[in-house]
């Protein structure tokens, strides 16, 4: 009897471990999308990085220069600079832009 009682303690006590672990996940998840919501609300520049291929900036301003070898683009906190090797501008529009090429400085 005491064995299934441990077993029954054992399962629950797991069921609510899954339980709370994926809260944390829930929240941790919630807190990236309404820190994000807030930048982009805020017209703060919102940056994501993919390895070191691609790049893209929300909510920048204008280009200021560009080359294939540095990027510099003008955003509502200052100037960020993009340095690398055979950067290109896959992508642009007046709020977003996708930088593609080896990216190997960032000056923000």
């Amino acid at each position: 009897m005491s064995d299934f009682l441990s077993a029954a303690v054992l399962q629950e006590w797991r069921i609510i471990t899954r339980k709370r672990i994926r809260n944390e996940e829930d929240s941790a998840t919630n807190k990236t999308m309404f820190s994000n919501a807030r930048d982009a609300v805020l017209g703060l520049p919102i940056i994501t990085v993919i390895g070191n291929r691609e790049m893209y900036i929300e909510n920048y301003r204008s280009i200021i220069y560009y080359d294939c070898e540095c990027i510099k683009l003008k955003t509502r906190l200052g100037m960020i600079c993009i340095q690398g090797a055979d950067l290109q501008i896959a992508y642009y529009d007046d709020e977003e832009i996708m930088i593609k090429g080896k990216i190997i400085h960032l000056e923000v």
